[in-house]
């Protein structure tokens, strides 16, 4: 690696302590790996550090918060990928028990004279409002579940109490996808708060042992050209 695209690399990696917005900089991050892996690997360099109160304990460990870095940050695109898994897989329940439902309520308003408050249970918010549709379709399949008149009726449809159970089994499961999807954004949110503090860490230490070992080696060409 050279001077000029150490320099290159150093401002794409650097962010704001404050930063947490994930950014995806593990090639960049590996970068940064292999030049410290090259330091540590110079005895005869790390000899010269010392000597200016650089002790290869601490560059250990700041390479140790940089192998942390890129462990989290793999572990959050994988964590990104498993989250697109499944809301695909939860929009597409939901897609096709939306499907059932807007027959069923049809049926139960237009075709059937039920109680009221049967009825009243197909008037609500639309799909997007997920949390209100979820509550609105479990209380529609409940009820009509227990009125024997309406499952007395359907039956001529060909409709079954055991597919009204199926459409609360199918509801039930989507419930369980949309706390799965929960957890995994509490995950990228914590992980993303863990990397603001580890790349503020790493990128305070690097800018100061760049900046020391500048100023300690500028007459050292040697030396320095085994820094770049």
């Amino acid at each position: 690696m050279n001077a000029k695209e150490n320099r290159n690399l150093s401002n794409s990696f650097t962010l704001g302590s404050k930063s947490k917005a994930p950014v995806f900089f593990i090639e960049k991050a590996m970068g940064w790996k292999v030049y410290l892996d090259k330091i540590l690997a110079d005895d005869k360099l790390i000899e010269q550090l010392e000597s200016i109160d650089y002790q290869k304990q601490e560059i250990d460990k700041h390479h140790n918060i940089l192998k942390d870095l890129i462990t989290s940050l793999e572990t959050y695109h994988v964590l990104v990928e498993r989250k697109k898994e499944i809301s695909r897989a939860k929009n597409e329940a939901i897609n096709k028990l939306n499907r059932d439902y807007a027959y069923h309520k049809n049926l139960v308003v237009n075709l059937f004279n039920l109680p009221r408050k049967v009825i009243d249970q197909t008037k609500g918010p639309t799909i997007q409002l997920e949390n209100n549709w979820i509550k609105e379709v479990k209380n529609f399949y409940a009820q009509l579940a227990e009125n024997e008149s309406a499952i007395h009726k359907l039956k001529v449809l060909n409709i079954e109490a055991h597919n009204l159970k199926a459409q609360l089994d199918a509801l039930n499961e989507i419930e369980n996808i949309v706390k799965d999807l929960g957890g995994i954004n509490a995950e990228l949110n914590l992980i993303t708060e863990e990397n603001a503090t580890k790349k503020a860490a790493f990128n305070n230490w690097l800018k100061t042992f760049k900046e020391a070992t500048k100023t300690a080696f500028a007459g050292n060409l040697e030396l320095m050209e085994r820094l770049s």
